[in-house]
């Protein structure tokens, strides 16, 4: 009982305590609040991360300003273009409240597309230049014409090359669905062409106009069909050969006048005088040059199911800007188009391959489509077939392909080799036929070349040696390896061909090894490799050796002129887009060791600078068995050499180490060498490869 009455009376001197306490004059005093934000912002999106530096704040409300909010500390918001008022709202627990704003301007790159005034800020009017124009943007330098306004122009300067000019690539496509003719102004002082070519559609379309040469004019492109483009080419003399500064600008899709309306039977085409619109059976055709008939297009290819071939007279109604009509008649030509040849009976055996199309081929898709369609290009002398087939790449792996299996395998005693012909947009593609064994994919053998023709046909012809004969049941063709892209590509007409023992198969690229050329005389044996080295004939004065000239859209030899020392040396010429190479193949059989450290050694010179993208590259490659299941191991000698020098002959040095098991070094090694991208040509001498 005493020690409750002692507890309760601890009790109490405590709420006396604080009461006393309660009635202090001291006010408490509670943090400030304060209210802030910064901000990061995605150009090309438009979003916005926001971050908050509010100081002793619990809870938050966002205005965007775009009719959206948010409770979130830190928030994200995509906006459109435009000018925005963000108010941050920022808040304790007692009940405080502060406030941030700030404003903020997004200006969201528009796409680039029709019309191309280059006077939109919040447009990239980017352009790719190739073989000698440059191109930029700036203020109109020569008022009067068509254009005496103030403003940005696209300026176009030609070096002097053939086929030199610039292309934009379009975020919004051009579309000849309804409007068929683009117009510019465009700035010439000397009399020249200019070929206006819409590319990334349905093959391609192109038209050209003429200039007068005295200053701004307005020059018309007319096109037929109803694809879509979504890249614009314009070649100023092209091909030829006009040197100076040009100017383009306002360039944007008009129709000039509706569509004609021509009844045929859908197989027809139709030829008229150029400058004419018309209508036919009542239906009228609006001239948009006030009356002038011969400034509007007709244009062919819009047709519908009626007449036959045939010529007829065609009525036409014209009405100028007063709203006054002009009859007239015209004397049309319906043709029939120029036939395709029907495709051939095909063999899909080994023993006699010839895939014409003319029936089903089953392909195994690997990254890339397959179809057997209507030729979309006959009228040529080189493919006029009614149906070839059709690769789209994916564009999702180096690799896209497509594979073509068989049941025996191919013979190449009796056959040389593989031709095929082929169609491509793209300048110098790749094609690249490769040899397989169903079921055992580390025994191949692969050839490639690259195409010398842009948008239209070529045969391409593979050989394949004696000794890649009853090896393989599988052929994959690969369009442009490692090239990233969602193109597509016409393939036809795969079949053998020669006789038997076609050459130096296999081993890459149109390639041939020396001999009988360049100075050099045929012999029938290779010395041996010099002592202590494990390569023959490094300093290329003999000419019969294992050395392989890969031309890849270049070329490759042997020079009877540069040397360093001796008489002769390796030449590798490139190009733009190419990749020549030099390559000898499995030497040292027997010799090479696994888990061994060897040198490679050679010298080197330059005929000039390699220009933009242009690369020296080398390789050593660690061979399995031929026609094992082992892989190569690949040694990177080089692969960004950007120069070389002009001067005087440059010796390079690397070392490489081969892998640790025997079986990946019984095939001996290889050594590659090449020139991708570049303008110039570098020489060759004096290969080494010997243990370090």
């Amino acid at each position: 009982m005493k020690l409750l009455l002692k507890k309760i009376k601890c009790i109490a001197v405590f709420i006396m305590a604080v009461s006393f306490i309660g009635c202090s004059e001291d006010a408490i005093v509670l943090p400030k609040i304060t209210a802030g934000f910064t901000y990061t912002l995605n150009e090309e999106t438009g979003t916005v991360e926001f971050i908050n530096i509010s100081e002793n704040a619990r809870a938050y409300e966002w205005d965007f300003g775009n009719e959206i909010s948010s409770k979130e500390k830190n928030p994200i918001n995509t906006y459109g273009s435009g000018t925005f008022t963000v108010i941050l709202k920022a808040m304790n627990a007692a009940g405080a409240v502060a406030y941030f704003e700030d404003v903020i301007v997004i200006n969201i790159p528009l796409p680039l597309g029709l019309p191309m005034t280059f006077d939109d800020s919040n447009v990239v009017y980017k352009a790719t230049v190739f073989d000698g124009t440059a191109f930029e943007v700036l203020e109109n330098p020569a008022q009067g014409g068509t254009n005496n306004v103030a403003s940005m122009v696209g300026a176009i300067t030609n070096s002097g090359a053939i086929y030199e000019g610039v292309f934009f690539e379009l975020g919004t496509a051009i579309n000849l669905a309804s409007e068929k003719t683009l117009k510019m102004n465009f700035w010439s002082d000397v009399t020249v062409d200019v070929l206006v070519k819409l590319e990334e559609g349905v093959l391609f379309s192109e038209s050209s106009a003429s200039h007068t040469g005295a200053g701004w004019e307005e020059l018309q492109f007319t096109y037929t069909g109803t694809a879509s483009y979504s890249k614009l080419v314009i070649f100023v003399a092209g091909p030829g050969t006009a040197v100076g500064t040009f100017y383009m600008d306002d360039v944007m899709q008009i129709s000039l006048g509706d569509a004609p309306v021509i009844l045929l039977n859908g197989e027809a085409s139709i030829s008229l005088t150029q400058g004419d619109t018309y209508a036919e059976q009542g239906a009228t055709a609006s001239d948009t040059e006030d009356g002038d008939i011969s400034s509007a297009i007709a244009i062919a290819g819009d047709v519908v199911d009626g007449n036959t071939v045939g010529t007829y007279e065609v009525t036409y109604t014209v009405t100028d800007s007063e709203g006054n009509t002009t009859v007239a008649t015209r004397s049309v030509t319906v043709s029939a188009p120029g036939a395709c040849d029907t495709d051939a009976t095909q063999s899909l055996s080994a023993a006699d391959l010839n895939m014409t199309m003319g029936g089903a081929v089953s392909a195994t898709e690997d990254g890339a489509t397959f179809e057997i369609i209507d030729n979309p290009d006959f009228d040529n002398d080189e493919n006029i077939s009614c149906k070839v087939g059709k690769v789209t790449k994916l564009g999702n792996q180096n690799w896209d392909n497509i594979q073509l299996d068989f049941t025996s395998k191919f013979d190449f005693n009796a056959n040389t080799g593989l031709k095929i012909k082929v169609w491509s947009s793209r300048a110098n593609t790749e094609v690249r036929i490769k040899l397989e064994e169903i079921g055992n994919v580390n025994n191949n053998v692969e050839s490639f070349l690259t195409t010398s023709v842009t948008n239209g046909w070529e045969e391409l012809t593979f050989p394949f040696a004696g000794a890649d004969s009853d090896k393989f049941n599988k052929i994959v063709i690969f369009f442009d390896l490692n090239a990233l892209n969602s193109d597509t590509y016409y393939f036809d007409d795969l079949q053998l061909y020669g006789t038997g023992s076609g050459g130096g198969g296999g081993t890459g690229g149109g390639g041939n090894s020396i001999g009988g050329g360049d100075g050099c005389a045929t012999t029938t044996a290779c010395p041996a490799a010099p002592a202590g080295e494990l390569l023959n004939n490094g300093d290329f004065e003999e000419c019969d050796c294992d050395w392989q000239l890969i031309s890849n859209g270049g070329t490759a030899s042997i020079s009877t002129t540069i040397n360093n020392g001796g008489s002769k040396s390796a030449q590798i010429q490139s190009a733009t887009g190419a990749n020549p190479a030099l390559k000898q193949e499995r030497f040292a059989v027997g010799s090479i060791q696994p888990n061994t450290t060897y040198t490679v050694t050679f010298d080197i010179k330059a005929s000039g600078a390699f220009g933009e993208g242009g690369v020296f590259k080398a390789f050593i490659f660690s061979e399995g068995v031929n026609g094992g299941n082992v892989n190569a191991t690949m040694h990177a000698l080089t692969e960004d050499t950007t120069s070389i020098s002009t001067t005087s002959w440059e010796s390079k040095s690397y070392t490489f180490t081969t892998p640790g098991n025997a079986n990946q070094v019984e095939g001996g090694i290889s050594f590659l060498a090449e020139l991708v991208n570049s303008t110039a040509y570098v020489n060759i001498d004096n290969v080494v490869v010997k243990v370090q």
